[in-house]
């Protein structure tokens, strides 16, 4: 029974930092093109560095 709570926890705490993560790449592209004035070529680099930040 204390393992299946667990594993729920563990569950909803990737799956929230899920959600967070794919909501967050598609407003960065457009959040560098707009406020950095990034190029089209500068801009799609970004999600990669934010995925090495959260890495680190």
């Amino acid at each position: 029974m204390f393992a299946d709570r667990r594993f729920i926890a563990l569950f909803v705490v990737v799956f929230v930092d899920l959600i967070g993560f794919g909501m967050v790449i598609p407003v960065l592209l457009l959040h560098a093109q707009e406020s950095f004035g990034a190029s089209d070529l500068q801009a799609p680099r970004s999600p990669p560095i934010v995925r090495t930040r959260r890495f680190l």
